[in-house]
């Protein structure tokens, strides 16, 4: 039997699809940053008009799935020197309302990632630092998880903002063993930190 060269339609066909395969490997292995567009530059900080932020922003405060809402809450971490505002209030909000403690934790746990970038980065604004804080203590005097409470002093403990003192300090009071042994961690992190500072 004698075969027939392949035409130049089915190689066509197969190479677009192989270009649709390659195009969604892609966007696996690289995610949500190859959707990103800059806007705009402000000082040091990049502000990001980017579609993947205000769709994960809808998945954190609305995805029916816990699982959804919580790698929402991770990856919003990611970019806060791309928003900073949005990226933070979006995260208190979940710190704040949330149902699924799961949820909660990780938005203090992205808090905490926030707040050690924006420690690191000399230009950022030192009213974010400010208001990390006071989303953690809103949370922490009415949170009913000690698993999330101790999350938020875990939180409290990337802060040198002062307003985060008070936090720590309340803290060490906690009827949770776990909390209180965090934020006597903390305290002695934040202490480390200013001496440091002192000293130059």
């Amino acid at each position: 039997m004698v075969h027939k060269p392949a035409k130049k339609s089915d190689r066509a066909g197969a190479f677009l699809l192989f270009a649709i395969g390659a195009s969604l490997a892609l966007a696996v292995v690289f995610g949500p940053s190859l959707y990103s567009t800059q806007k705009r530059t402000e000082g040091n900080l990049t502000v990001s008009n980017s579609p993947m932020i205000t769709e994960t922003i809808g998945q954190l405060s609305s995805a029916e799935s816990s699982s959804h809402r919580m790698n929402a809450a991770r990856w919003l971490s990611t970019q806060f020197s791309n928003n900073p505002e949005t990226v933070i209030r979006s995260l208190g909000d979940a710190l704040n309302n949330d149902p699924d403690p799961v949820v909660r934790a990780q938005a203090a746990n992205s808090l905490a990632n926030i707040a050690r970038q924006a420690r690191d980065n000399a230009a950022a604004d030192a009213s974010e630092q400010a208001q990390i804080a006071d989303l953690l203590t809103k949370q922490y005097r009415k949170e009913a998880s000690d698993t999330v409470r101790r999350c938020i002093i875990g939180a409290a403990a990337e802060l040198d903002n002062i307003s985060a003192g008070p936090l720590v300090d309340e803290a060490i009071n906690d009827n949770d063993p776990a909390v209180k042994e965090e934020a006597l961690r903390a305290r002695l992190e934040r202490e480390r930190r200013a001496q440091q500072k002192k000293l130059g």
